[in-house]
């Protein structure tokens, strides 16, 4: 079983990013899937698919499975991970948490 977390950032006035993150219940552990980004003005239609990816990308696959686990969500690994899946979109996401 898998708890999401949405982490937020405001990078300015215009735009957001949504980090897509899970605890894995059993270990307590933590992994990231993806992060979307919102701008004003928002578009219905990435926000329904940007939703729609999130649950074809944990049906595919285990989230452990697509990306390494962690002890603990950090802000700092965040904004590398934003970097790195923006870069390697069709690649699993390679996460820096705190190990």
């Amino acid at each position: 079983m898998y708890k999401s977390i949405d982490i937020w950032k405001r990078l300015d006035g215009k735009t957001l990013v949504r980090y897509r993150c899970f605890e894995i219940l059993a270990s307590n552990r933590f992994c990231a899937q993806s992060s979307d980004y919102y701008r004003l003005p928002l578009d219905e239609s990435q926000l329904a698919q940007s939703d729609r990816q999130f649950l074809e990308l944990l049906i595919e696959e285990a989230p452990e499975a697509r990306a390494e686990t962690y002890r603990e969500l950090s802000a700092s690994g965040l904004d590398r991970l934003m970097i790195k899946i923006k870069t390697a979109r069709r690649k699993p996401a390679a996460v820096f948490f705190g190990t």
